[in-house]
């Protein structure tokens, strides 16, 4: 791998860095996107019941133990429970636009890697031939 490397020449540095910090983001993501994963339908069931039984401090900690961005908008808008539903409507989607940036984060970097990584290629396969 260490002699593909070398005999690349020069932009094959960049590509490298390139694939590792990829690598990285992807990684994150992954662990991110995993830990934030829920058993959503039993999990909505389970605070609809509490909900139902007008339970609202049992169904207020339950939506702050549990991880994930589902349960964050729901936490909202359990907080706010006795306010009308325009209101609530407008709590919920506050709250989903504010889980969107998290669950974009570093996508916008992997997709400049992705974009940028081919053309390095195309650069290095360029400046190998004019060389030889």
């Amino acid at each position: 791998m260490i002699e593909y490397i070398q005999k690349g020449g020069l932009l094959m540095w960049p590509i490298l860095a390139c694939s590792i910090i990829s690598i990285a983001v992807f990684a994150e993501r992954l662990f991110y996107l995993h830990r934030a994963t829920i058993h959503v339908g039993e999990f909505l069931k389970g605070l609809s019941n509490l909900i139902q039984r007008r339970n609202f401090a049992e169904a207020l900690h339950e939506s702050a133990g549990t991880p994930g961005p589902v349960a964050r908008v729901i936490h909202s808008a359990i907080i706010r429970h006795d306010s009308p539903r325009a209101e609530l409507r407008e709590i919920v989607q506050e709250a989903g636009q504010l889980e969107v940036p998290k669950l974009e984060r570093f996508l916008g970097m992997l997709a400049t890697l992705a974009f940028l990584a081919p053309l390095l290629g195309l650069l290095g396969t360029v400046a190998g031939m004019i060389d030889a």
